[in-house]
């Protein structure tokens, strides 16, 4: 996300959350994609962005955590190509 945007405002939504291409690397490993959009409206300007991250998930003592987590936008399907 760029990071110059932000301003207070009043409007903001999480929309199409997906977790996809789950793999499970070993008992207790898997890594993933998840991406989502995040609204966001101060009443005269709005934005979406169209976010993606990779997620490495390790089980300790029986719960699942995340390990490492990776920003990339491009996996996002509705992703724009932006120069900001």
């Amino acid at each position: 996300m760029q990071n110059t945007w932000f301003t207070s405002h009043g409007t903001s939504r999480f929309s199409n959350e997906t977790a996809r291409n789950i793999i499970q690397q070993s008992d207790d490993t898997m890594v993933g994609y998840v991406t989502f959009d995040y609204y966001a409206s101060n009443g005269e300007v709005s934005r979406t962005w169209n976010s993606g991250f990779q997620v490495t998930f390790m089980k300790q003592g029986g719960i699942w955590k995340i390990a490492g987590m990776a920003v990339d936008s491009t996996l996002n399907p509705a992703a724009e190509k932006r120069n900001d």
